[in-house]
């Protein structure tokens, strides 16, 4: 019931056609890098996507943006070093621009571009945590965000690359693997 009344209460100050607006944090994050031969996450028009994000101003950056950027820098910085062997075989070898012919119309200079305004637009969907809701995370229960993002997706990834199934991504708001011509 707790669920139901953070997920509905706000429903008479909002539009009736705006609804809530859920979101699954790690779908949203992995979407911030660029597709590469190995890793590809985003849907098929982010080429297009990237290149309108390329060409337009960066976002205003508030207060309560920069106070959460500040709370997850040590978290994204001891990822980044932890995984800095995966990227550099994600996107030496093959490049980022490997993987479409669109993408070949934009610099590395317009990626980054694209990459850093992504990640505003991320932040501050984590800094306005009362207009968005991340369907498992909630106060009162923490464990479904941890054990489904932490332990059913990760246990579901080494099944499949033990298995030697071939997939093609892992989609974080359902806790599968989804493999190639599974459904």
């Amino acid at each position: 019931v707790r669920m139901l009344y953070r997920d509905y209460n706000n429903n008479h100050e909002r539009n009736s056609s705006q609804g809530i607006n859920v979101y699954w944090f790690y779908n949203e994050f992995f979407k911030i890098i660029p597709d590469s031969w190995l890793f590809t996450y985003n849907e098929s028009n982010d080429t297009e996507r990237r290149s309108k994000l390329a060409m337009q101003e960066f976002p205003t950056i508030s207060n309560q943006l920069i106070i959460v950027a500040i709370i997850y820098a040590p978290a994204v910085a001891l990822s980044f070093l932890m995984c800095l062997p995966i990227w550099l075989l994600l996107y030496v070898p093959g490049g980022v621009r490997s993987k479409s012919v669109a993408m070949k119309d934009l610099s590395d200079s317009e990626h980054l571009h694209a990459m850093i305004v992504k990640l505003i637009f991320f932040l501050d969907r984590l800094a306005h945590m009362e207009e968005n809701i991340e369907g498992d995370f909630w106060t009162y229960d923490l464990l479904p965000f941890i054990a489904k993002n932490h332990v059913q997706v990760a246990s579901r990834l080494l099944a499949t690359i033990r298995t030697g199934v071939e997939w093609k991504k892992v989609d974080f708001a359902i806790g599968k693997v989804v493999e190639v011509g599974g459904d």
